[in-house]
This record gives structure tokens, C-alpha cells and sequence, in this order.
């Protein structure tokens, strides 16, 4: 399903930096690259510095410090980290909901997430624990259930 993912990342682009949707006056990405930048210096969440997140989240916040440069560089980095969490998401659900017809309706339906959330999307990691609850439901449903299992724990 190319065509809904494709308008995913088109509408997340456009919703998220332009008009009304693309303020980010309210975001965590402060608390995110000051923790980043902490496991950078080899600290450990947790052991060295507290850390409010479950731990599965420190790789997406991680991640996102890599190409390095300032806080618009980590925003960037992050926002596509997360779109790319959304569209695993949004092909997760489309299979979820059996492919064919239906699935490409869910497809499209998840296409315009960014114009309904706004720029959220792209500064907190709520897409990540979605795609990773869709995984373990597909897993549940094609009677997997060590990977269903896994991925919630994750």
C-alpha cells in the first residue's frame, strides 16, 4: 500500500510545518536531547540519571542525537524517526484489518493522523508504542503469541 503511505509522509511533512497544526510551542524535545545527550556521555538511564520514559523509549531518543548538530538537527531527526514509526503503524493496521479493501481504507484513514494531531506527532515517541502495540495485535491474530508477547514487552 504505497500510495496511503506515500500520503502519510506528504501530509505529515506539510500538517507539521506549515498553518495552524505545525506550532510545537507544547513539546518534550528539550527533555528528550538533554537526556540524549546524557547517553551520549555513556550514562544509563535509570542507574546514572533519572529517566520518566519506559526504557524502550531511550532509543528513539538516542537515535535522534546521531547525526548530531543543534536542536533544529535533533528536531528534524527525531520527527523522521517518528514518521517512520507511523508508517510501519499505519501498514501494521492496514494488515491488521485483513489488507484487500479494508485494509487499504485503514491505510487511508491513518494517512490524515498529522492533519488531525497536529505537530505532536512529530515531537513526542507515541508513534513508536503504537506500531509496537499494532505488531504484537497482527502477531496475536496470525496465532503468534511469543512475538505478541515480546513485542508488548518491548
Amino acid at each position: 500500500m504505497i500510495a496511503p503511505a506515500v500520503a502519510l509522509a506528504l501530509l505529515w511533512a506539510l500538517a507539521t510545518t506549515v498553518g495552524p497544526f505545525s506550532d510545537t510551542t507544547v513539546n518534550d524535545l528539550f527533555v528528550y536531547r538533554t537526556y540524549a545527550d546524557l547517553l551520549r556521555d555513556g550514562a544509563l538511564p535509570y542507574l546514572d540519571f533519572g529517566f520518566e520514559y519506559p526504557p524502550l523509549a531511550a532509543v528513539p531518543i538516542g537515535l535522534a542525537a546521531l547525526p548530531g548538530g543543534g536542536e533544529d538537527a535533533y528536531a528534524a531527526s527525531f520527527a523522521v524517526l517518528m514518521l517512520g514509526c507511523a508508517l510501519a503503524g499505519q501498514q501494521l493496521a492496514a494488515r491488521l484489518a485483513g489488507g484487500g479493501r479494508e485494509g487499504e481504507t485503514v491505510a487511508w484513514l491513518l494517512a490524515l493522523a498529522p492533519v488531525l494531531i497536529g505537530a505532536s506527532v512529530r515531537t513526542h515517541f507515541d508513534a513508536l508504542p503504537v506500531a509496537l502495540a499494532l505488531g504484537a495485535l497482527l502477531a496475536f491474530a496470525r496465532d503468534r503469541p511469543t512475538a505478541g508477547f515480546a513485542l508488548l514487552g518491548a
